[in-house]
């Protein structure tokens, strides 16, 4: 606390993970679908697993320019 009664906080609020914790294993299918069912979403969530991460990252897909 300073001469003005501010609080100053030294620690940093993480406002992202950096170490991934949740991988394409942890999306949930909805239990309500058959076997049958739910086979296509699975390989899809299997297929695309790089993106399915809790950390985030870039992309070179997106360009914005600002004038």
């Amino acid at each position: 606390m300073d001469d003005d009664g501010i609080i100053f906080h030294d620690e940093r609020l993480d406002l992202y993970n950096i170490k991934q914790k949740e991988t394409y294993k942890d999306v949930v299918i909805n239990s309500g679908l058959n076997n049958k069912q739910r086979k296509e979403p699975e390989q899809l969530v299997e297929e695309f697993k790089d993106i399915f991460s809790d950390v985030p990252t870039t992309t070179n897909i997106v360009e914005q320019k600002l004038n």
